[in-house]
């Protein structure tokens, strides 16, 4: 299954309203889905907005650092988040959207990914 397949899905099979991840702008190639982010956020996009790419040519991580984003080689995606919380809290919630993240590519493929792998 590709990414673009996954954005399709995506679409028709999530709630139209108040659910993370829709909107889905799906890009073949992005600078980068952070950067595209902030454009959309700016512009008023929704919470829950995600911009999802196969390949970032400019992708980075925390702190901004560099991001490889090798063609079709990972899930590149960006949310956009509009909690009610002070900024000072933030970091918690990247905190558990990567624990859940882990959690379920580890359900749905047990023993295939390596989510212990530090790069």
């Amino acid at each position: 299954m590709t990414l673009h397949d996954i954005s399709e899905v995506l679409r028709h099979e999530l709630p139209s309203r108040g659910c993370l991840g829709l909107p889905v702008h799906h890009y073949e190639t992005i600078d980068s889905t952070m950067n595209e982010a902030s454009r959309l956020a700016e512009s008023g996009a929704a919470s829950g907005t995600m911009i999802l790419a196969e390949m970032q040519t400019d992708g980075r991580g925390r702190l901004g650092r560099e991001w490889h984003s090798d063609n079709a080689a990972g899930i590149y995606f960006t949310l956009i988040l509009r909690p009610e919380m002070e900024p000072a809290a933030a970091p918690i919630l990247t905190l558990m959207a990567g624990v859940s993240l882990a959690t379920v590519v580890d359900a749905i493929t047990p023993g295939m990914v390596d989510l212990d792998r530090k790069s």
